[in-house]
């Protein structure tokens, strides 16, 4: 008696293929498009928070420039900007993170649309 397979035969009926191989090399296909569409996305969110960045930079240098005098929050300015920046600098190092093991990912998922094009007749 046969394993009972729900999920694989649901790849092969989603896919269209009858070979194991083929079907996996399918799924393969179609997490590897959509990690690429999450790349361009994390590209964009990392661009953001580096603007924020660089305008917290000129912000934060700006405010610096100020005395007592001139305003009289300035000290307390510089220094919530500066947790911000922190935060966003934290937030950039996160996102940058992620990006890498998604890339890291897309190579090993090459690797295995490679393996399962050995069985190609």
């Amino acid at each position: 008696m046969a394993a009972a397979t729900p999920l694989i035969n649901e790849l092969k009926e989603a896919s269209g293929l009858d070979k194991l191989n083929k079907c996996f090399k399918f799924l393969f296909i179609q997490d590897h498009t959509e990690e690429e569409a999450f790349i361009r996305w994390l590209g964009e969110k990392c661009n953001e928070v580096q603007r924020k960045i660089d305008i917290g930079d000129q912000r934060m240098a700006e405010v610096l420039s100020l005395n007592d005098e001139q305003e009289e929050a300035a000290g307390d300015t510089y220094e919530c900007l500066r947790q911000k920046q922190v935060r966003n600098r934290r937030r950039l190092e996160a996102l940058r993170g992620i990006w890498f093991e998604i890339r890291e990912g897309l190579t090993e998922n090459e690797r295995h649309m490679t393996i399962m094009d050995f069985y190609d007749d």
